[in-house]
């Protein structure tokens, strides 16, 4: 671990305490459910894509990657939303997050 994420961590675990005293407990729940599901959604989103574009030898292929990594997030940046939108309530029912 970097000095600098160790840092972070510290930082962090030190101002739960006061986290858990400004927000009640169903708020700091929901909070903590989003922080949660914003990364797996994020990996999903992006597929890891911007990872593999330094790979490809040649031009072509590394523009073919780009465009594949933008248009899938652009794919699952209109699918999250209407995911949302229509299993929303049954999503967070089945995390027991209501």
């Amino acid at each position: 671990m970097y000095p600098d994420q160790e840092a972070s961590v510290l930082l962090t675990f030190a101002l739960l305490p006061v986290k858990t005293r400004l927000y009640g407990p169903r708020s700091y729940g929901g909070f903590q459910l989003l922080i949660t599901l914003i990364p797996l959604f994020s990996i999903i989103a992006l597929l890891k894509y911007e990872m593999a574009i330094v790979l490809p030898q040649d031009d072509g292929g590394r523009e073919a990657v780009m465009a594949l990594s933008f248009w899938t997030l652009i794919g699952s940046l209109t699918l999250y939303p209407l995911l949302v939108l229509t299993q929303g309530r049954g999503l967070f029912e089945s995390l027991n997050a209501d």
